[in-house]
């Protein structure tokens, strides 16, 4: 006789619970990547080369470098482009085989000339300031934070 009450109540127990997922987003990282697929095309007027790291007009402004084949870029692919649709201080660099890649970049910091940039690999961010770089970083969630 036990065990029908326990049978009857667990079955009410569970029936007055919702089994089902919730809409509510789990953001771990601060961020929210857009739904939106955005492509590269729709940044081209902000697209700028290598050689124009550190001559545009702004006092200070990010140059985000990029690759077609990197995986990491294609992850922050949205989040990258629908933050430069919102805001008007990112430029955008596809890579090419004149980048330079080293594994440190920390003497890069205060470079005032292109030929002293250097980037750790794909995808990465640079910060300029009065002509000058600030920051270099590397690494999708450097980058979300750079951006903060």
């Amino acid at each position: 006789m036990r065990n029908k009450y326990f049978f009857v109540f667990m079955a009410v127990c569970l029936s007055s619970c919702s089994l089902t997922k919730t809409d509510e987003k789990i953001d771990v990282s601060d961020i929210v990547i857009p739904n939106t697929d955005h492509e590269y095309f729709e940044v081209d007027y902000i697209s700028i080369n290598w050689s124009d790291i550190l001559l545009q007009n702004k006092d200070t402004y990010y140059v985000y470098i990029y690759s077609l084949t990197c995986t990491h870029c294609q992850e922050l692919k949205n989040y990258i482009i629908d933050e430069a649709l919102k805001r008007d201080d990112i430029f955008f660099v596809k890579g090419s085989n004149k980048d330079v890649i080293k594994t440190d970049v920390s003497n890069t910091i205060g470079a005032t000339e292109v030929k002293d940039i250097a980037i750790l690999g794909y995808p990465s961010m640079l910060k300029i300031s009065n002509k000058t770089l600030v920051q270099n970083v590397a690494g999708n969630s450097k980058i979300i934070d750079i951006l903060k």
